[in-house]
């Protein structure tokens, strides 16, 4: 389904807390060619995608820190005083299942340069 799928800028303009992981997280806006993937993905394998990544619920992010001991929602607050926004490629998608331990990856796949 990725296969011919190239790289592709995604732009982060916030950090957040997702207190159900206890992580603090830069999210990518959901739009463009990762929107696009996430929905060709959701319409093809619904049935085996978890809670966090049915369309609906779906929240990109990169995690920053993960700790269900500190007080995130501060730590976070100080973050967001020196984030600036900013732009990232994104050159590989990889598919993972959670685990009680945390998670494992079942699959990557590198993405083709333009050219």
């Amino acid at each position: 389904m990725l296969e011919g799928a190239v790289a592709f800028q995604v732009e982060y303009k916030k950090l957040e807390v997702l207190k159900k992981s206890a992580i603090i997280v830069a999210s990518p806006e959901k739009a463009g060619m990762l929107a696009a993937l996430h929905l060709q993905i959701a319409e093809k394998f619904a049935p085996s995608l978890n809670d966090w990544t049915q369309p609906e619920l779906w929240q990109p992010h990169t995690t920053l820190l993960y700790s269900p001991a500190l007080d995130l929602d501060s730590i976070c607050a100080n973050m967001k005083k020196a984030f600036a926004p900013f732009s990232a490629r994104v050159c590989a998608i990889e598919f993972s299942r959670v685990l009680d331990t945390g998670y494992e990856i079942v699959e990557r796949v590198e993405l083709k340069e333009r050219g």
